[in-house]
């Protein structure tokens, strides 16, 4: 993945997921196309009930370029949607 696609990604997530983005960049979670978080399966119960994911806004504004890095990072860390 270049830089500037995975700049691009993390910006986004900043404006309305700032916890998030951390664990996004530990690969704990990702994006679907619609912009609602999911969880990786490597989070444990209280892991998953820390961040809440069930009671976070949905990403909006994703672009085309964003959906296909989400893609591209959603199939190398094997979360499925």
């Amino acid at each position: 993945m270049r830089s500037d696609e995975t700049e691009i990604s993390f910006k986004t997530t900043r404006i309305g997921f700032q916890p998030l983005d951390a664990q996004a960049e530990n690969v704990l979670i990702t994006f679907s196309a619609e912009g609602v978080p999911i969880a990786s399966t490597k989070l444990s119960a209280s892991g998953l009930r820390a961040l809440r994911l069930d009671e976070s806004p949905v990403l909006t504004g994703i672009t085309d370029a964003h959906d296909l890095m989400l893609k591209r990072h959603r199939t190398k860390h094997h979360f499925t949607v």
